[in-house]
């Protein structure tokens, strides 16, 4: 279950660098963001 929170800042990098809106009017340089976008990404792939 704790492997699903791994981090993959490559991929958030990638993402944030490709234009992709932040939640709550928050930047992509914003930790909180980053950290978020790991977690979801992480879980969807576990989930395939």
């Amino acid at each position: 279950m704790l492997e699903i929170f791994r981090l993959i800042p490559s991929r958030v990098s990638s993402e944030h660098a490709a234009g992709t809106p932040a939640p709550d009017g928050a930047t992509p340089d914003q930790p909180y963001y980053t950290v978020h976008y790991d977690l979801v990404l992480a879980t969807t792939e576990e989930a395939h």
